[in-house]
């Protein structure tokens, strides 16, 4: 089964400083499925939970730049989530922060190592940054980038398909990607306008699950009229 995202990509923002953001997100029908969620925060506070439809997520890998408006990105996931919804996405802090969050689930991930190596970075006063993420022919690689900074413009720049651009309220903006895996994986974003230019930016390959086993052929039906070996009595 070839690894498959679903139908719906999910994104919230909160623009004024909470301890909980909240937002849907429907999980497709399907086998071997996988929900990976993304937290970006403007400024310094930390995770607690991450729940969809109430089940708790895992934390997978967090960024820590600490620079302006961009603090922390961190990746979670759900290994064999329940399917269908709309369901809500609960991202609660250890204390109020501007902060924004995208969800994207998947069919035909691997359920004993879902992902490769993570790959992240931070940066200040540039316009672009990239990531390579090492992955393989039939993996598929997300990103998530928190970019600190007003009245900016944020845009994928190495074929990525966006999921998620939006600001968070006026001091940052986030993005979310998805591309194709092959031996080495460029991610890359572009920033025009505004000033700052704080950047987080974390990518990860997405494991398709393995392919199942040829059956074994059955023997072939015995022929009666195939001679069998006789045995002389032993005296």
């Amino acid at each position: 089964m070839a690894l498959t995202i679903d139908t719906i990509k999910s994104c919230g923002e909160l623009g004024s400083a909470g301890a909980v953001l909240t937002y849907p997100h429907t999980i497709d029908a399907g086998s071997d499925k996988l929900l990976e969620v993304t937290v970006e925060l403007a400024d310094e506070q930390t995770v607690s939970t991450v729940t969809w439809d109430g089940a708790g997520l895992t934390e997978l890998v967090t960024v820590n730049c600490a620079l302006g408006f961009c603090k922390r990105v961190y990746f979670f996931f759900l290994k064999a989530p329940a399917t269908g919804g709309p369901h809500n996405i609960v991202v609660t802090l250890n204390g109020a922060a501007r902060m924004s969050s995208s969800a994207r689930s998947f069919s035909g991930a691997d359920q004993t190592t879902p992902h490769g190596t993570p790959v992240s970075n931070c940066d200040s006063g540039i316009d672009n940054i990239s990531i390579a993420v090492g992955a393989a022919v039939g993996d598929l690689v997300i990103d998530a980038v928190l970019m600190g900074g007003s009245n900016s413009n944020l845009a994928s720049t190495g074929g990525q398909t966006e999921s998620c651009n939006a600001a968070i309220g006026a001091v940052a903006i986030h993005g979310a990607s998805r591309k194709a895996g092959a031996a080495s994986v460029t991610m890359s974003w572009e920033h025009t306008g505004g000033f700052s230019r704080n950047w987080g930016i974390i990518g990860v390959a997405i494991k398709p699950a393995a392919a199942a086993s040829a059956p074994i052929p059955f023997p072939l039906a015995y022929d009666r009229q195939q001679s069998m070996p006789t045995f002389a009595p032993i005296l």
